[in-house]
């Protein structure tokens, strides 16, 4: 069960991404995209094992 620790939100920077050239989604240093990329592969990571 959850604590009573707020969200951690890592939406700065979200109307400014665009795609890099070598395909990957990029923004600004400051832009927490690193943060909700590792969040991503975590997620499909807990539900890929939930699966098995």
């Amino acid at each position: 069960m959850a604590g009573k620790d707020g969200w951690i939100l890592v939406n700065r920077g979200m109307g400014n991404l665009h795609t890099s050239k070598d395909g990957n989604v990029a923004g600004a240093v400051c832009s927490e995209t690193g943060m909700r990329g590792a969040y991503q592969k975590y997620k499909e990571m807990m539900a890929a094992t939930e699966a098995k």
